[in-house]
C-alpha cells in the first residue's frame, strides 16, 4: 500500500533528568496516511511507532504499510486512521538537528540522551494537539518500548487514550536480573558499536559493507536501503556518508540502567490500567529466556495482557520481518479492541482514586 508522509519537528519539554546546564533537544517523527485517506475515520487507531537503539523512524515503514493493508477491510473502529514514527533525539534527523547540542553535552563528558528522558518527549507528543482524543496504540521496539512505558508517567491516563501497548523485544529489567544476566551483554554491546566503522565512501559501499555483516545481513532488504538511504548523511566534507546517529551517542545508549529499570517499574504500575502485549522471538540473542520471563512475572505484580513469541525471529524482529511482525500486531489489535470500553471506564474510576 502506498503511504503518504509528512515529518515533523518537535520541541522537547525540557526534561526534568537531563544533564545540569543542557539545552533543549528537538523530536523529529513522521505522519503516514493511506492514500486513500482514513484519517476522517475518527473511530480508527492511531499507532505511534518507537524505534530500539541505533535505529530510525524510518524503519518501521514496510510494517506500517503492512499494517495498512492488514487493517484495510477490517470494521472502522480497527482501521488504521494514522501511524507515528518517532526520532529519539540523539537518533536519526533528530541527532542531525540536535547536533550542536549533543556534541556540548559531549564536550561536558554528560550521559547520552536516555530512553527516560525521550519518553518526556514522547509524553509531550501523546499529550499534543496532534493526537488529541485519538485512540492510541503504542508499538516499541526494544529500548522504545521502555521509552514509551516510561512516557505514561507524565501521562493523565483519563485524558490520553492509549488503548494499548505492544512491547517487542523490550529492554526493561529489574536490577537484580540486569546485573545477573544482561549487563556484560549491555557492555559489550556498548564497545563494539563504539569500535565499528561508522563513514563509507558512498551509500553504495555503505550498503555492501552492511549487508555482509551480522545483524544487517539478517534484515530484510527495504529496511536495509532505508538504513542506508535515511540513516546516513553527508560528512562535513561532503566526500563521504556517516551514521546520522554519533556512534559515541549510540555506544553510550547500551548501558542505561536507569531507564530499565524505571521502566520495569511503571509496568507494574499501568498493566491493570493499559493492556501491555508483549512480543518476543524465539532467536533473540540479546535477551535469553529468563530474562524475558521475568518482565511479565505474574508473581512480581507484573501482568502482561498476552504473550507472544515469534518462531525463528531474533531480537530485531521488524527489521528482520515486518510483514510477520505486522501479522502479530494487526492480530493483537483484535484483542485490544475486544476489552477496550470495559479498561477504559475502570481507568477513570482508578485515576479518580489516585
Amino acid at each position: 500500500m502506498v503511504l503518504d508522509a509528512s515529518p515533523f519537528v518537535f520541541d522537547c519539554p525540557r526534561s526534568i533528568i537531563s544533564p545540569a546546564g543542557s539545552g533543549a533537544l528537538k523530536m523529529t517523527a513522521n505522519r503516514y496516511t493511506a492514500s486513500e485517506s482514513t484519517t476522517a475515520n475518527t473511530q480508527g487507531l492511531t499507532f505511534v511507532f518507537l524505534h530500539g537503539i541505533g535505529a530510525h523512524k524510518e524503519q518501521w515503514e514496510p510494517l506500517i504499510s503492512e499494517l495498512f493493508f492488514l487493517q484495510q477491510n477490517k470494521p472502522p473502529h480497527l482501521r488504521v486512521r494514522e501511524a507515528w514514527s518517532l526520532d529519539r533525539q540523539n537518533h536519526g534527523d533528530a541527532a542531525v538537528l540536535n547536533a550542536d547540542e549533543l556534541a556540548a553535552r559531549d564536550r561536558g563528558q554528560c550521559p547520552a540522551v536516555s530512553a527516560a528522558e525521550w519518553g518526556e518527549g514522547i509524553a509531550g507528543f501523546l499529550n499534543s494537539e496532534h493526537v488529541r482524543e485519538h485512540r492510541i496504540v503504542v508499538v516499541g521496539h526494544s529500548a522504545g518500548s521502555a521509552a514509551g512505558v516510561i512516557a505514561t508517567k507524565h501521562l493523565d491516563l483519563s485524558v490520553v487514550c492509549i488503548v494499548g501497548m505492544i512491547l517487542t523485544a523490550p529492554a526493561m529489567l529489574a536490577p537484580d536480573i540486569y546485573h545477573r544476566y544482561l549487563e556484560p551483554t549491555a557492555f559489550k554491546l556498548s564497545e563494539a558499536a563504539r569500535q565499528r566503522p561508522d563513514t563509507w565512501a558512498s551509500r553504495e559501499e555503505a550498503h555492501r559493507w552492511l549487508k555482509s555483516r551480522f545483524p544487517w545481513n539478517r534484515w530484510d532488504e527495504r529496511v536495509l536501503r532505508l538504513l542506508v538511504s535515511h540513516g546516513l548523511t553527508l560528512t562535513p566534507s561532503n566526500l563521504n556518508v556517516t551514521l546520522k546517529c554519533p556512534k559515541h551517542q549510540e555506544s553510550s545508549s547500551f548501558p542505561d540502567t536507569f531507564s530499565q529499570f524505571s521502566a520495569i517499574e511503571q509496568f507494574q504500575e499501568i498493566c491493570r490500567l493499559i493492556p501491555l502485549h508483549v512480543v518476543w522471538g524465539t532467536k533473540d540473542h540479546l535477551l535469553p529466556e529468563i530474562v524475558q520471563g521475568s518482565i511479565s512475572d505474574e508473581s512480581q505484580g507484573r501482568v502482561a495482557k498476552s504473550v507472544t513469541r515469534m518462531i525463528g525471529c531474533g531480537h530485531m524482529m521488524f527489521q528482520e520481518r515486518p510483514g510477520e511482525v505486522a501479522g502479530v500486531i494487526s492480530g493483537i489489535c483484535e484483542r485490544i479492541e475486544a476489552v477496550d470500553g470495559k479498561l477504559q471506564n475502570g481507568r477513570r474510576r482508578v485515576r479518580s482514586q489516585l
